[in-house]
């Protein structure tokens, strides 16, 4: 006959393999880390050039609204891509695609 295995034992072994897997699944990316990105989502309201120096370099400022209801206002140098009514989230103060 064989000794059984203690209940501690094998919950433990069952503990261990769990967090080895979602401590794994955090490392390679499946599941948001401390590092994570936090998205808010967002409707383009306005696109407006703003002329910076008399040498005619440009920015653009992109307002969007929250689900919340506020505007936010988020710089860009480049041309942006958005048009109003576009749904965009707002990561670490850069527009993504919704």
């Amino acid at each position: 006959m064989e000794p059984a295995i203690h209940p501690f034992v094998a919950g433990a072994s069952v503990a261990i393999i769990l967090l080895s897997g979602v401590g794994i699944a955090t490392v390679t990316g499946y599941l948001p880390g401390p590092t994570a990105q936090k998205a808010q989502h967002a409707v383009v309201v306005e696109v407006k050039a703003v002329e910076r120096s008399a040498r005619s370099n440009q920015r653009y400022d992109i307002s969007v609204r929250l689900p919340d209801g506020s505007v936010k206002t988020v710089s860009s140098d480049a041309p942006p891509a958005w048009r109003s009514g576009d749904k965009v989230r707002v990561v670490n103060g850069r527009l993504k695609p919704a």
